[in-house]
């Protein structure tokens, strides 16, 4: 830890090195879409149920609202309502 301190200016350096590495080796998602199609989520995802339930909860326009979401293993009771 002694070592970092003494010599920031070369933890700076391998901090810069490692972030240029880590962005030269992101995969390249449009060729992952233009091979794989596009990914959509299951109809079983948390997030695809909100959705799902925002689509049928919305009344009109000029309206927003809300969904929250949570899980629970077991059943919601009427106490957890």
């Amino acid at each position: 830890m002694n070592w970092i301190r003494r010599n920031y200016v070369a933890t700076i350096i391998i901090w810069l090195f490692l972030t240029v590495i880590s962005v030269v080796m992101l995969p390249d998602i449009s060729a992952l879409i233009r091979q794989k199609g596009q990914v959509t989520l299951p109809s079983t995802s948390e997030s695809f149920q909100a959705h799902k339930l925002n689509k049928e909860m919305q009344t009109g326009k000029n309206s927003s609202s809300v969904v929250i979401v949570y899980h629970k293993e077991s059943k919601i009771n009427q106490k957890d309502q």
